[in-house]
């Protein structure tokens, strides 16, 4: 398990968490740890791109919504 970690190019971190397991201040990560932990960073993931995602498309509908009205009034904004 620390292998695959240290396969993906960390060196220095999987040293550390080696070393830490064999001095006992870390438990061995088992499969069961890893994939909760991936699932929790998958929804955290999801839940912030989401939101981002919206964020953007309303701006881009504001955007767009502004362009319309110019459009569709462009002397409005002089009278002003």
């Amino acid at each position: 398990m620390i292998g695959e970690k240290c396969s993906q190019g960390i060196p220095e971190e999987c040293k550390d968490l080696h070393q830490r397991v064999k001095d006992g201040l870390v438990k061995k990560p088992m499969i069961v740890d890893v994939e909760r932990t991936a699932r929790a960073l998958h929804e955290d993931m999801t839940k912030h791109w989401l939101a981002r995602e919206l964020t953007m498309l309303q701006n881009l509908i504001d955007r767009t919504n502004e362009k319309g009205w110019r459009r569709e009034y462009p002397f409005l904004i002089y009278v002003g």
